[in-house]
């Protein structure tokens, strides 16, 4: 295998980079406190900084011990929860300092956000850190479902509190209940503290060091220095760091590490970015904080169940069409995953119904739009929410619309699109032109649209995203390399043509978001689906 730095860097365009450089060419690198008196002096500095006053701060409990929590939750239920350690050298409080980050990861993943105000050293050197951690994970565990209404669990922390994550997961497995935490977040963590690998001596020299870990004799042992753990059985882990990070190469080798124990690991290394960029106003840390939201959405997003077949998806789309309180039935253990955008009706109905169940139903429907966030999503996940009585009343009128017709329309190859007839649902495809003028309606009446056509860029990004979701690496290179230049939709359909599992699944993604596509464009020309059928 070959491969170097760049190859490793996530892409960004010429204009993101050329912002982000002109940022730093403006600041010099920090150091942190290199003696107490000088931590001192910080920690005075910082007691000024404001708080986010819509924090919530509560006292997290778990056999007879204690840790202060500040949290922050979205306005709509939230679809899981991020234990959040902050960092600060294991000697600086972060308590309220990442309030916004929190606050903006709250509303952008739609979890809540809890974070531990963790023991300081030098006054509470090691264990007390990793303890209190432990302490605010167990208290989640036990009451996350009661106290948030979800028990899909993340940890997540930056610099010091990275390295506080992962020890934090060390001792959950050796508890058995580390499979109560869905994923980790890593951001440019430290963790070899021992100054023993090459990494781990670019900053041996370090004042918080001495501070935290003060008379402890072997700085190896997993609970300080995780990179020396045995890191079997731990949850999938995206490692966030920058390029010009002191700690890249410490991230890098606890990838390797990671990886090496059959973890699921996602290494994302930042171009032009130092330590601690995230929490920076440049265009490459809020690209990165839009990465880390989406994995989190989808590390705590509803589990994909058992796959749909041609014969259950038939019943359920049958039932979608024409008998709600079976939808509702067929759907009672089933992910919506994959069918999110085809029940969206059907479960309004439901609920206008008032057909038992239907509210769970409805409620599960919106975790899983915002958790999937496809083109389409926020605006069905407004319309549910309305009907839940959780959000605000529609206000675009309604068109009576088939949506699988609409999308053919949108997406038609020759580029032709159509009109729709928002009243009756009436849709005519292609150039009417085609056409003599006795055949034709009123076009120019005001129950019609153009319906223009969306070209193949987004059928092609379909492609791309169905290829990332497959777990067989033959068949996925074999896709990647039939969608590389003219006659990709074609090769990638022959690719399929003897794989009738797969060839179904991609029917399911391609169908959901044209579906998608073609609700978020009748939203933008002033529309929402009627939920009376086309005539």
């Amino acid at each position: 295998m070959h491969f170097s730095l760049t190859q490793l860097l996530e892409a960004f365009p010429e204009d993101m980079l050329d912002h982000t450089r002109a940022y730093y060419d403006t600041k010099q690198p920090g150091a942190g406190p290199a003696s107490l008196d000088e931590l001192r002096e910080v920690r005075a500095a910082r007691q000024a900084y404001k708080r986010d006053a819509r924090a919530v701060t509560e006292t997290a409990e778990y056999d007879g011990r204690t840790v202060p929590v500040r949290i922050f939750t979205p306005d709509l239920p939230p679809l899981g929860v991020v234990l959040d350690i902050p960092g600060g050298g294991f000697y600086l409080s972060s308590d309220g300092r990442h309030d916004s980050v929190n606050r903006e990861l709250a509303g952008t993943a739609g979890v809540a956000v809890v974070s531990v105000d963790y023991r300081l050293a030098p006054e509470s050197p090691w264990p007390a850190a990793p303890e209190d951690c432990e302490t605010a994970a167990l208290w989640l565990i036990d009451s996350a479902a009661e106290r948030f209404g979800t028990d899909r669990l993340v940890v997540g922390g930056t610099s010091a509190g990275a390295t506080l994550a992962l020890t934090t997961l060390l001792r959950l497995r050796d508890r058995g209940l580390v499979d109560e935490f869905a994923g980790a977040v890593l951001r440019f963590g430290t963790y070899d503290l021992s100054g023993s690998t090459p990494a781990g001596r670019r900053i041996a020299d370090e004042y918080f060091l001495s501070a935290y870990l003060a008379d402890a004799e072997d700085r190896t042992l997993p609970d300080i220095s995780p990179v020396f753990a045995d890191l079997t059985g731990l949850p999938p882990t995206l490692l966030v760091v920058g390029a010009d990070d002191v700690l890249l190469e410490d991230n890098m080798a606890m990838a390797s590490r990671l990886s090496a124990a059959h973890n699921d690991v996602d290494l994302r290394i930042y171009p032009l970015a130092p330590h601690g960029f995230t929490s920076h106003p440049t265009s490459v840390a809020y690209q990165a904080r839009e990465d880390v939201a989406q994995w989190i959405s989808a590390a705590v997003a509803e589990p994909a169940g058992e796959p749909w077949d041609d014969e259950s998806f038939t019943e359920m789309r049958v039932a979608a069409r024409t008998d709600p309180a079976r939808l509702v039935e067929l759907l009672s253990d089933r992910s919506l995953h994959d069918i999110a955008q085809l029940i969206g009706e059907a479960v309004l109905r439901a609920l206008d119904a008032n057909i038992p169940a239907a509210h769970e139903l409805a409620t599960r429907l919106v975790k899983t739009l915002n958790a999937r966030r496809w083109a389409g999503d926020d605006e069905l996940s407004t319309a549910v929410n309305s009907a839940l009585g959780v959000g605000p009343a529609p206000t675009l009128p309604t068109a009576r619309v088939d949506l699988e017709e609409l999308s053919a329309a949108l997406e038609d190859g020759r580029g032709e699109g159509g009109r729709l007839n928002v009243t009756n649902g009436l849709l005519w495809h292609g150039d009417p032109s085609y056409y003599s003028d006795d055949e034709l309606p009123d076009f120019e009446s005001d129950d019609w649209l153009f319906v223009g056509s969306l070209g193949s860029r987004e059928s092609y990004r379909d492609m791309e995203i169905f290829i990332s979701s497959l777990t067989d690496a033959d068949l996925a290179a074999q896709l990647d390399r039939a969608i590389t230049g003219r006659g990709a939709f074609r090769r990638f359909k022959d690719v399929l043509f003897d794989r009738p599992d797969e060839r179904f699944a991609y029917y399911l993604l391609t169908n959901e978001r044209k579906r998608g596509r073609a609700r978020e464009w009748l939203a933008f020309v002033g529309y929402r689906v009627a939920l009376e059928p086309p005539e």
